[in-house]
């Protein structure tokens, strides 16, 4: 018993000093690090137990007591002792696990550490009841009105008096919930303020082997200087301005490739999804260098200079995120959009043959006249001798074999969906995302570590940006060099003596120079193989369109001329569709495709005579692109009456136009 009141021991705050006894920044004498197996890198809580009456029992630690209620084993359930560990551990009770518990005991929590002098030394750790109620209200609750905390010293875990009561209806209080706090002082490198525990009891009405109680065991750790957010969004501030000034160039590209010589309002909507695409890769980009480097300088860092914070004050990283996501979506869109309206044509480069009049002579005199003919044989050398049509199956080939490129990737979704999932959740690479000191992969039973979305983003995003770039490398060193399907294609265009032509836009575009060295390829196998051991021997002309190479790819761009004829042509091509569709004749289908042929000669005469330089208003030069206009993939000259065809030394720009040169896109989407 205490002789006078002085003595007893405060074990309630005095109104409106919660805030002054929990920011004391001299309070607690000892500088916390990351360092293994220190005395500064260990949690330890001690607390004074007494019963009821108030009769002291003793010193013990926490893990000896029934503080937290999870049963399991110790090891794991004292992870929270790690310093710098943000804990989580939830539980459901049973009937027999509250019997395993001491009832009726008050408990003092102290925080034991080690001053710089090696002396130890015990700090409280205040308590903030939710349950304590004052002025009609929960005055607690309110975790923005720290100065109206009350404090208490003294806690229970497991009260069985109340059953005791007349009339009661509980059987037991329990604590159903405890966050121990810890704040460390900004820029002090260590130090941290008092810390206090905020605690929630519950009551059970009707105990029996069917009650089920919820409990749960946090440590969390917090910092004001978490993240410079004025410094992020400066970061994003300055890279907008340079995204804005590449999506101007980038719209400025878009308009004179596609024939506009002023800004419309086209160009402006191009200008917006351009400007969607890039800013979303510059936020994806900032938001996973920000979370990676966090997350390895946290891990990494011996003497604290920072804490890494739970996902409730990581909502930034989930709107720039979505955000991003949006943004790419739309790009994504555009993209795709880009892609399917591109327009492609096949200029088959082979001529008509003649036949000889040794070859026609013979064949007449080997074929018997029929005997009721009266048909001149005059008449006969003539339907002989006509020119023999050139086949379409080339084109079709070729054209078969174009459309099979179209969804070709460097990566395969599935196999990197697969990859990431497996080396996440089954190797156990998710373990790196909680918030502890030390990069640790180990598996435990119990999912006790904070992950917050900050840290699940950074491991993801490693582990997915290297799956994605073995990928990558397996395909273009292993794969490709054994079989390159596009450098493939273009050789076969030349064996085919087939052109290709695809606009991406108006008046810009990608050509693959097919026309074949050989001057024909419409025959029979034995003569290809010929012509194959001819390019092989150097014993023939260059491949190239210019004659003195073999470069067959090229990126072009064209005057105004050259969309006004291709638009006559096309033109008329709709104009018998529209009228074909409007007629009920049976024939309808048939005369179509004759209309249809006959446009495409007039469209492939038309090309062959611009590839050939027989068209002036629709001319050319060939040129090699400057590092800066390949760089900002612009076109800087003037093609207002005169064109370019840019050389393609990687022989695969024209990719563009399939799934597989927009590999990027899709990757970051």
């Amino acid at each position: 018993m205490y002789d006078t009141i002085e003595h007893i021991p405060l074990i309630f705050s005095v109104a409106n000093e919660a805030s002054l006894e929990l920011n004391r920044e001299n309070a607690i004498e000892s500088i916390f690090k990351f360092t293994e197996n220190s005395n500064f890198s260990k949690l330890e809580i001690m607390a004074n137990v007494f019963t009821l009456n108030g009769t002291y029992i003793g010193l013990h630690n926490i893990d000896e007591l029934d503080i937290q209620l999870c049963p399991g084993l110790g090891q794991k359930l004292n992870k929270f002792k790690t310093f710098g560990s943000q804990y989580s551990h939830s539980c459901q009770l049973n009937l027999i696990d509250i019997k395993k518990m001491s009832a009726n005991l008050f408990y003092e929590l102290y925080l034991k550490y080690q001053k710089d002098d090696g002396t130890q030394s015990l700090y409280p750790i205040y308590l903030v009841n939710q349950g304590i109620y004052s002025n009609n209200q929960f005055i607690n609750q309110n975790e923005e009105r720290q100065q109206s905390w009350i404090l208490t010293k003294r806690m229970y875990v497991l009260d069985t008096t109340v059953s005791h009561q007349i009339n009661s209806t509980i059987s037991l209080r329990y604590l159903s919930s405890f966050k121990l706090h810890i704040t460390f002082q900004p820029g002090e490198g260590g130090k941290i303020l008092p810390p206090y525990a905020v605690i929630k009891h519950s009551e059970v009405g009707i105990l029996d082997e069917t009650t089920i109680l919820q409990h749960s065991f946090v440590v969390s750790y917090s910092n004001d200087d978490f993240v410079n957010e004025k410094g992020l969004e400066i970061a994003f501030a300055f890279f907008f301005c340079l995204t804005v000034l590449y999506s101007v160039v980038q719209a400025y590209s878009w308009g004179k490739r596609s024939g506009k010589s002023v800004a419309e309002i086209s160009t402006m909507i191009q200008f917006i999804f351009i400007e969607c695409n890039i800013l979303s890769n510059v936020i994806l980009a900032i938001v996973a260098a920000v979370a990676i480097g966090l997350t390895i300088s946290y891990k990494k860092q011996q003497s604290i200079v920072f804490m890494l914070t739970l996902d409730d004050n990581n909502i930034n990283l989930k709107r720039y995120i979505i955000f991003a996501f949006v943004l790419k979506t739309i790009a994504l869109m555009h993209r795709l959009g880009q892609l399917v309206l591109a327009e492609t044509f096949f200029i088959d480069w082979e001529k008509n043959k003649v036949q000889t009049s040794m070859a026609i002579n013979e064949h007449i005199l080997s074929e018997p006249r029929p005997m009721a003919s009266h048909e001149p044989l005059n008449n006969l050398n003539k339907s002989k001798s006509d020119s023999k049509t050139v086949g379409i199956w080339r084109t079709y080939f070729v054209a078969n074999e174009w459309n099979e490129l179209q969804c070709y990737r460097k990566t395969n979704i599935g196999i990197q969906v697969f990859l990431v999932v497996i080396l996440f959740e089954y190797f156990q690479f998710k373990n790196y995302a909680k918030i502890e000191p030390q990069f640790d992969r180990k598996s435990d039973t119990l999912d006790y570590i904070y992950e917050s979305n900050l840290t699940r983003f950074a491991i993801l995003t490693v582990i997915y940006f290297v799956v994605n770039l073995c990928q990558w490398i397996t395909r273009s060193f292993i794969l490709e060099p054994i079989e390159d399907p596009f450098r493939n294609f273009v050789d076969l265009c030349s064996i085919a003596n087939i052109s290709i032509i695809t606009l991406t836009h108006a008046l810009h575009g990608y050509y693959i120079h097919g026309r074949s060295p050989h001057g024909y390829a419409d025959t029979n196998m034995g003569e290809i193989n010929k012509f194959l051991q001819m390019e092989k021997n150097n014993q023939s002309g260059y491949r190239g369109i210019d004659g003195q190479n073999d470069l067959q790819t090229y990126i072009f761009t064209f005057p105004n001329t050259f969309r006004d004829k291709w638009n006559r042509v096309m033109n008329t091509l709709r104009e018998v569709t529209v009228a074909q569709s409007k007629s009920r004749n049976n024939n309808a289908v048939t005369t179509k495709i004759d209309n249809n042929v006959k446009i495409y000669e007039d469209l492939n005469n038309f090309l062959k005579t611009v590839i050939s330089h027989g068209d002036f208003g629709c001319d050319y030069e060939i040129t090699t692109p400057k590092v800066f206009e390949d760089f900002l993939d612009v076109e800087l000259a003037d093609t207002t009456l005169k064109g370019l065809l840019y050389k393609d030394e990687s022989e695969v720009a024209y990719t563009q136009v399939f799934v597989y040169g927009n590999e990027f896109i899709l990757y970051s989407g």
